[in-house]
C-alpha cells in the first residue's frame, strides 16, 4: 500500500471504476484468447499460429516454430486423423521428424521405433534340439506402435541329414492375455554339418488396446525333422508404423 492512498470503500465510486476496468481487461484477455485464425510472430517470421487445416476438414492446424520460421511442433490432418509431430532443426532442406503419431493406423506412434531390449533366456544356451518350440532369446518394452517388425538369424549344425530347424516369434502381453505368433521360419541341411540363413522381414500390426503395455517377445527354435542343434538369433525385433508393417507382411 503506498502511503497517504486513499482506501476503496466497497460500492464507493473508485472501487466500482476498478472493478469495471479489471472486468474489461479479463474480457479482452478471453477475447483475444477465442479469435481465429491466430498468428504470432516478429518481424514476418512466426513463431506460434493457429490456421484453418491445410486439408480443409473444418479442424486447426496448431504450429509452434523454432524462432527463424521453421516448425518445431505440429498438428496436421492427415489420411483424414489428426496427427501431431515434433520436428529437427532444417538441415540440407529437409526437417526429420523425431516424434510423431501414426496418421495410418489413427493411434500410437510412427516415430520413434519401440526399441526391444533382447536377452538370451537360457544363458548360456543358445541352441537346442528338441522337437518342440522352446525359447532360446527373449525381450520385453513398452510398447507405443502400431506395428512390429522383426528378422531371424538362423543357423543349424545337422548330425543327420535332411535335417530341418525351425524358428517363430511370440509377442504376447501377460495382463491382458494378448498373445500373436508369427509364421515359421525354416533351414534345410541337405547334408550334415553347418549352415547359416536370415529369414524374411515379418510384420504385423498391434491393436490400440496393447499402447503403452509391457509386452514380450520370445525367439523360440526347434529341431522339426532329422537331428542337431538350432540357433537362432534376433537380427532386430522392433515397434514400428503401420504403414512400413503393411508393405512388409509375411507374419
Amino acid at each position: 500500500m503506498v502511503a497517504n492512498q486513499p482506501i476503496e470503500r466497497p460500492n464507493s465510486q473508485d472501487y466500482l471504476v476498478n472493478e469495471l476496468r479489471d472486468l474489461r481487461r479479463t474480457i479482452e484477455e478471453f477475447t483475444r484468447s477465442s479469435k481465429f485464425p491466430f498468428s504470432i510472430g516478429h518481424g514476418g517470421v512466426p513463431d506460434f499460429t493457429v490456421l484453418p487445416s491445410e486439408s480443409g476438414d473444418g479442424t486447426a492446424d496448431l504450429s509452434v516454430y523454432y524462432g527463424d520460421g521453421n516448425p518445431l511442433l505440429v498438428t496436421r490432418t492427415v489420411a483424414g486423423k489428426k496427427v501431431f509431430a515434433i520436428r529437427d532443426t532444417l538441415v540440407g532442406g529437409q526437417q526429420p521428424t523425431l516424434f510423431g503419431t501414426d496418421p495410418i493406423a489413427g493411434y500410437g506412434l510412427a516415430t520413434p521405433y519401440t526399441q526391444y531390449s533382447m536377452y538370451p533366456y537360457d544363458p548360456p544356451d543358445l541352441g537346442h534340439g528338441s522337437a518342440t518350440f522352446y525359447p532360446i532369446w527373449t525381450g520385453n518394452a513398452q510398447h507405443l506402435n502400431p506395428a512390429v517388425q522383426a528378422s531371424i538369424l538362423l543357423k543349424l549344425v545337422s548330425t543327420a541329414p535332411n535335417t530341418t530347424m525351425q524358428a517363430r516369434w511370440h509377442l504376447y502381453d501377460l495382463v491382458t492375455g494378448y498373445s500373436t505368433y508369427a509364421a515359421v521360419q525354416s533351414l534345410t541341411n541337405v547334408t550334415a554339418g553347418t549352415s547359416y540363413a536370415n529369414s524374411a522381414l515379418q510384420a504385423t500390426t498391434v491393436p490400440q488396446s496393447e499402447i503403452g503395455k509391457s509386452l514380450i517377445v520370445d525367439l523360440e527354435a526347434r529341431i522339426s525333422v532329422g537331428a542337431g542343434t538350432a540357433y537362432a538369433s534376433p537380427n532386430y525385433f522392433v515397434g514400428s508404423g503401420k504403414g512400413l508393417a503393411d508393405s512388409i507382411g509375411g507374419w
